[in-house]
């Protein structure tokens, strides 16, 4: 069993999914992108019982097939689990190899995912399917608005996620990639990954490019605005470049 698990997106999870499951997928592996987010979306109507039931079901047969395959593996975000505190008793029952994927500048997570929702958005439109990511080939929006308010919601949102997964990063400690060190240097990160995991290292090829710019003032419309309503705290992580 191979966990990857994020506060949430934004971490560079989708990079990492689609190298890992080109390694994976030649020894009979392969990456479920964010199967309890999508238990979540599915359930929401039906309200949190239902959305925790769902996902207790998908570890269940989740796990079954990690025994019959070590080489399977899910992504996991962790703002997507209804129940924290059961989530973090499966992972520490668990023989599972974990990923932990994090952003030290918790102000351009949320940034890049609200850019991300309106480049969902532009890309149905444009393309007539919603995504998260940017292939290669497209691209990305050159300008956008935040909404303050939005923002720091997220902000405070993205740090209780953070907390939890920290607590789960004590009880069950793993292989730490921060997205600082794997955006500027990919093979490292990914020579560290396959380490870890004990799998052959193998060429791969890049299919999605990078969101958001590192100076975001070339970027957010309305950037004074935005920096002017951060905490006083926050407001050196949206300069940072």
């Amino acid at each position: 069993m191979i966990l990857i698990i994020m506060p949430w997106g934004r971490v560079g999870s989708n990079l990492i999914n689609s190298i890992l499951s080109q390694h994976l997928k030649p020894i009979n592996g392969c990456v479920y992108n964010e199967p309890t987010t999508g238990l979540q979306t599915r359930n929401r109507g039906q309200g949190a019982q239902a959305i925790a039931v769902a996902q207790a079901r998908w570890w269940e047969t989740f796990a079954a097939e990690c025994e019959e395959n070590s080489a399977i593996a899910a992504n996991v975000s962790i703002a997507s689990i209804e129940e924290v505190n059961w989530f973090i008793s499966c992972v520490e029952e668990s023989t599972a190899k974990v990923i932990y994927l994090d952003r030290i500048n918790v102000v351009k997570t949320a940034v890049s995912s609200i850019k991300a929702q309106q480049y969902s958005r532009h890309s149905e439109k444009m393309y007539g399917k919603p995504s998260w990511e940017i292939p290669v080939g497209r691209e990305p929006l050159k300008e956008f608005y935040v909404d303050p308010e939005q923002l720091v919601n997220s902000i405070q949102r993205l740090e209780r996620h953070r907390a939890n997964q920290r607590r789960l990063q004590s009880l069950c400690p793993g292989l730490n990639i921060n997205y600082e060190e794997l955006a500027p240097d990919i093979p490292t990160a990914i020579r560290r990954i396959t380490d870890y995991l004990k799998i052959p290292a193998r060429e791969y090829k890049i299919n999605s490019i990078k969101a958001t710019a590192n100076d975001l003032q070339n970027e957010i419309i309305n950037f004074s605005e935005v920096l002017d309503r951060l905490p006083v705290d926050y407001q050196s992580q949206l300069l940072a470049k």
